[in-house]
């Protein structure tokens, strides 16, 4: 029988996030992943594919900011079907997919319908160490924690070390797209561990 050591909320949700971070590694602009089908790709490993809604609210493209007026966030919608567009297409390298995306941030800059404050010109974090990437990957976490859920429901006690482990297992893996679970989630590992 596995004993678990168990973490706190605040102490799992640091370790989860430095763990993964560790392994994705942390790039402020965008880029191609390395895996077979170049996914476009952000921070810790944020495909632009399936999260760019995400990734495009903390560079304050939002259109379903209520604080913003209607008309900013009519423009708003229309900057994110931009931006989903750009992230869809196909690019040599990692600066034209980077030229793409800043260029639509450029044109919702200079928009003088949309009425919000300091409007960023790039579509990239400041670095590192910027706060939106922690909000971008508490946002899409909870995703690779369920898939931890469906594969083994009620077996891995939230907040314990090997959940980590688990979940940085589902967040490095594809998605079986029959199962909706991660790769790396497979039977025999599940039956080692029950």
């Amino acid at each position: 029988m596995i004993v678990y050591r168990q973490l706190g909320t605040s102490v799992y949700e640091q370790e989860r996030f430095t763990r993964i971070e560790r392994e994705e590694a942390t790039v402020p602009t965008a880029y191609l992943d390395t895996a077979d089908d170049r996914n476009p790709t952000i921070g810790i490993g944020f495909n632009l594919r399936t999260y760019m809604d995400v990734v495009a609210r903390v560079f304050g493209v939002n259109p379903n900011d209520n604080t913003h007026d209607a008309t900013t966030r009519k423009r708003d919608s229309y900057y994110l079907v931009l931006l989903r567009a750009a992230a869809n297409r196909s690019y040599a390298n990692n600066t034209a997919l980077q030229a793409a995306l800043d260029e639509v941030m450029r044109l919702r800059a200079d928009d003088p319908f949309v009425n919000v404050a300091n409007k960023p010109r790039t579509f990239a974090f400041s670095g590192t160490t910027d706060p939106k990437i922690r909000q971008v990957f508490d946002k899409i976490v909870e995703r690779y924690e369920n898939q931890v859920n469906l594969w083994l429901p009620g077996l891995i006690p939230a907040d314990s070390n090997e959940r980590v482990a688990l979940v940085s297992l589902a967040y490095s893996s594809r998605v079986n797209r029959t199962t909706g679970i991660a790769t790396l989630l497979g039977d025999r590992l599940r039956k080692a561990i029950i």
